[in-house]
């Protein structure tokens, strides 16, 4: 080394120590505020707690579920397929997907994700449930093309009026 010149300091465990209680702590602040309803603080504290910790799955699905929570579903997807490219045997990643790609009005490409979600794991109610709510939208929307191109007024009117957005989707954030 050149006079005067010193290696750069090397993080220690003790400093990997503390980063991870940082980051173990922004995400108790986040999913209080999320609990709480205050979703754009809960996804600032999911945001330091990915700082302190970029390869953790779970955070990333929990900003995900602040996001979509704020109807930022682009963002919502972003991290839920971070998440799931981080832990690709968790469902509740496939899950956070479905669900920001059914806020972004992409039906059939929620269904799939719901299906993979469950090829992770079968026995998930919720994940059943959304994807029999995301089907049957799907149908819904084949009813009004069709009644559309039929000329059928009234069964156009009907089918507007049969189908919201299902409540499946909103899903708590994991501990």
């Amino acid at each position: 080394l050149a006079a005067g010149r010193t290696l750069p300091r090397l993080p220690s465990s003790r400093d990997s120590s503390r980063a991870a209680t940082m980051a173990d702590a922004h995400k108790a602040a986040g999913n209080e505020s999320f609990k709480e309803g205050r979703y754009a603080e809960a996804a600032q504290h999911f945001t330091a707690a990915i700082d302190l910790d970029p390869g953790n799955a779970v955070l990333r699905s929990n900003r995900s579920g602040a996001f979509a929570s704020l109807g930022r579903y682009a963002d919502a997807l972003a991290d839920a397929e971070e998440a799931v490219a981080l832990q690709p045997d968790w469902s509740k990643g496939y899950s956070r997907m479905a669900a920001a790609l059914y806020g972004l009005g992409r039906y059939a490409e929620s269904a799939d994700t719901f299906q993979r979600g469950l090829q992770v794991d079968p026995s998930n109610a919720q994940m059943t449930q959304a994807l029999q709510d995301v089907s049957a939208k799907l149908a819904a929307a084949q009813a009004l093309h069709e009644a559309a191109a039929a000329g059928d007024a009234q069964a156009v009117g009907a089918t507007l009026q049969s189908r919201v957005h299902p409540e499946g989707l909103r899903q708590p954030l994991d501990a």
